[in-house]
């Protein structure tokens, strides 16, 4: 049972107890092979004949041992934990004959361990929008600002209080009101809207579809913000744009002949990158202030890291935030991307502006 669902205690209900999972689950299969040595009733398996076994056995094992002292892994302990990966779990394959009874018995198992796992693939079919549900409750919040900007934004207060030093971090919420104050709109959810296109829009969706593009020569259009029917859509009371759970009504109703049913009931799909990788790539960049020798120092100087160098920014919190990353406690890939983008951006324009 803890095979099936260990995953999913991992990331959905206890992502903070990820190495206790883990260790959990090793106790129990080490204790399944202390018991199943102790067990006077079975035979134990007599030892290996065959000259293959033995020869693919002491290759695995060299390989293993290559792979603990492998250069490029990021400590010996990441390759021991590989090891275990490697050994730990071989001799299920020489137990199992031995604790499966009949055919029958076999069959049971697979049809018990099946069954098991439905609910398992559910949840992982279903990832996306469990995750915006927990989004949904934990960002909550009765000031209809600051509810925009935690679903809105990826770094709480919190954590931006403790990052930025110097000069203290201004409030996302406090730039959100002041628009929203200013918007001429009527209506909350309408305002609500003039607040996205003035702020997250420019700052981050276009910095992708637009600017982004445009520096690489490419021709991306955004026929959907025409300025005509930007100001058209703005002017719809909000009434008619959510109709009880359905969003986007209006575009739905306006374009339903084109589209079959099943498409119009797809939800919505990005175009993010998948950072949550990459960074574990780009996270090499935190290092480069540390040896003079790195190819990254070479291609842009010594201005890596100046803003922590320099007070700007904590090094303990973005230590934190790499570390959680790195255990998996938190996917903190955005932040330290923002962190990284805003150390390059700091340099350009205000150390070397």
């Amino acid at each position: 049972m803890l095979l099936v669902f260990e995953g999913a205690l991992r990331k959905w209900a206890l992502p903070e107890a990820q190495a206790q999972i883990y260790l959990l689950k090793d106790a129990i299969l080490l204790a399944a092979y202390l018991g199943f040595m102790l067990d006077n009733r079975r035979n134990l398996p007599a030892p290996v004949g065959t000259d293959l076994i033995k020869i693919v056995l002491v290759v695995g094992f060299v390989w293993g041992c290559i792979e603990v002292l492998n250069p490029n892994s990021p400590s010996i302990l990441v390759g021991v934990m590989g090891l275990k990966s490697y050994f730990l779990y071989a001799p299920i394959a020489f137990i199992l004959p031995y604790a499966i009874k009949s055919r029958e018995h076999l069959f049971g198992l697979i049809k018990r361990y099946l069954i098991m796992a439905i609910p398992v693939a559910v949840l992982g079919h279903h990832n996306m929008r469990l995750r915006r549900l927990k989004e949904f409750f934990l960002c909550w919040d009765d000031d209809l600002v600051e509810r925009f900007t935690n679903w809105t934004y990826y770094m709480d207060e919190v954590t931006k209080a403790s990052l930025v030093v110097r000069p203290p971090a201004v409030r996302s919420s406090q730039v959100l009101r002041e628009l929203f104050e200013r918007s001429p709109f009527a209506d909350h959810g309408t305002r609500m809207l003039d607040v996205d296109v003035q702020s997250f829009l420019l700052d981050n969706i276009l910095e992708y579809t637009d600017k982004t593009s445009m520096a690489v020569a490419l021709e991306a259009r955004v026929p959907l913000l025409d300025h005509r029917l930007v100001e058209a859509a703005l002017n719809i009371p909000y009434r008619y744009k959510l109709r009880g759970p359905t969003t986007k009504a209006i575009f739905r109703a306006a374009f339903s002949d084109l589209f079959p049913p099943e498409s119009r009931r797809l939800p919505k799909r990005g175009f993010n990158v998948p950072l949550a990788l990459w960074i574990n790539k780009l996270d090499e960049y935190f290092e480069v202030p540390a040896n003079v020798r790195h190819p990254l120092r070479r291609r842009l100087g010594d201005s890596v890291g100046i803003t922590w160098r320099t007070g700007v920014l904590s090094w303990d919190v973005i230590q934190r935030l790499r570390e959680e990353h790195r255990r998996g406690l938190a996917n903190n890939a955005y932040e330290l991307f923002g962190i990284i983008m805003f150390d390059r951006w700091w340099s350009s324009y205000i150390e070397n502006g």
